[in-house]
């Protein structure tokens, strides 16, 4: 027998998958109970107060761009909108071993006319490579059915475009590393192309990054938290959903740690692949065997002066892929030293390394490239393994995502590993927040 339903949703995970899902809820005026089994909100994009600086640190440097539309409306939505600068047009710092500082820079021009005025004018990579690298673009404007690269890796389809190593190295490699946190000849033509033209097509900004000013948490996590509780949903961490009790093809309850039931008239799980069958059993809904996980790496070091003089940097021949100036992006500059937020994706060669070995390898990186930071001491440092960041969008596992909808009629899925068309991103993860909503919405009754 069916329990009295108290909410009219439940959503299991309170990331921003979770968050965005119970966002749009809330705008409808559903009752929403959210519950998170860590003693936090918002998993892999939260901040975390370091005790040596008093400073909220980032659990993974994210990069955000403005083809981001979920991400930007969401932000609206929960009054943060204003944490987070849009470039206006594409300013890409690079700083290579033994070659110094070179940038991409567009001009202030529409869509694909601002794209090109970068890639034209960007010196490091020869001419005639840059030449090649528009049948890249023309590919993306003008191949009508991409469904078919999801049979190929990206590096294969780079390597059928005839891309140089100098166009993969500066431009296409780091695009798809950034993005997809795997390297090209891991991931999914299918998927890069589709990062691809999110970035190129539209609007002008759409290839600009978004750069936070604020800690994740409070750009995403907090305000999200803030509104479901303005508009009377719930949010309770530390409370571990362990069972969801079935009955043919309807959930009618959900147990959580302690005994305690909790009904509601949907729910949406938001949790990851490999945990999602474990709430269900002996009743399965993801074949989970198909996905498989990258790290993303974060290194912190805190010097005692100003090396650094972009926001942020690519570095190329280097194990580190990108560098923030953390202390300036999040204005907490200090009066003599610098903050810098390292990041490696697709870290699988480097899970097995200490933190004070991830600690010195960002250092000599940095002093690889900026040999002015040899003068420098660390003050401070940090490092952060986060060894399931992101699934693997490997060729072929685009088939067998899932959508939000499962065989069971009131529950739904959510997070960045459902089919969403896109890697495993903070914009895959609100999309999918938000579809799910959208489907729970629409097999409601009008309040």
């Amino acid at each position: 027998m069916k329990s009295k339903a108290i909410y009219d949703v439940l959503v299991i995970g309170a990331g921003v998958s979770g968050l965005s899902a119970a966002v749009d809820l809330s705008s409808r005026g559903l009752k929403v109970l959210v519950c998170e089994k860590s003693p936090h909100a918002g998993g892999r994009t939260s901040s975390f107060p370091d005790k040596f600086t008093s400073q909220y640190v980032d659990r993974g440097q994210h990069l955000l761009m403005g083809c981001y539309t979920a991400t930007r409306r969401y932000i609206q939505m929960i009054g943060s909108d204003s944490l987070a600068e849009l470039q206006p047009v594409l300013h890409i710092p690079y700083y290579r071993v033994g070659f110094g500082r070179t940038e991409l820079r567009c001009l202030p021009l529409p869509s694909l006319m601002h794209a090109g005025s970068g890639l034209i004018r960007f010196s490091t990579i020869p001419f005639r490579e840059r030449l090649r690298m528009s049948t890249v673009v023309k590919e993306i404007i003008f191949r009508s059915d991409p469904e078919d690269l999801d049979g190929i890796s990206a590096a294969e389809w780079l390597s059928r475009l005839n891309q140089s190593p100098s166009a993969r190295k500066y431009l296409w490699d780091m695009l798809c590393i950034g993005a997809l946190n795997s390297a090209p000849e891991k991931v999914s033509a299918l998927i890069f192309f589709r990062v691809l033209k999110a970035i190129f097509t539209g609007a002008r900004t759409n290839s600009c990054f978004l750069l936070p000013r604020a800690p994740l948490s409070t750009l995403l996590i907090d305000p999200a938290v803030e509104y479901i509780r303005s508009h009377g949903g719930e949010i309770r961490t530390g409370t571990s959903v362990q069972k969801l009790k079935i009955d043919r093809d309807t959930v009618i309850s959900a147990h959580i740690a302690g005994g305690k039931i909790i009904a509601a008239d949907s729910i949406i799980s938001t949790v990851p692949w490999y945990a999602v069958n474990a709430m269900t059993r002996p009743e399965t809904i993801v074949d989970d065997s198909a996905f498989f996980s990258a790290p993303i790496v974060s290194i912190q070091l805190w010097l005692d002066r100003k090396i650094l003089n972009d926001k942020f940097a690519a570095l190329i021949d280097t194990s580190v892929q990108w560098v923030f100036d953390a202390g300036a992006l999040l204005n907490n500059q200090e009066k003599t030293g610098q903050h810098l937020s390292f990041v490696i994706s697709g870290a699988e060669s480097f899970n097995k390394m200490t933190k004070t070995e991830l600690i010195d390898l960002a250092w000599n990186d940095l002093c690889s490239v900026l040999p002015a930071a040899r003068q420098a001491k660390i003050v401070h440092a940090l490092a952060i393994k986060e060894k399931r960041a992101t699934f693997i969008p490997a060729p072929g596992l685009e088939s067998k995502r899932p959508s939000a909808q499962t065989r069971f009629k009131n529950l739904f899925l959510a997070g960045d590993w459902t089919d969403t068309g896109l890697p495993g991103t903070i914009e895959g993860a609100i999309r999918s927040g938000v579809r799910a909503a959208e489907m729970v919405a629409g097999g409601l009754p009008d309040c």
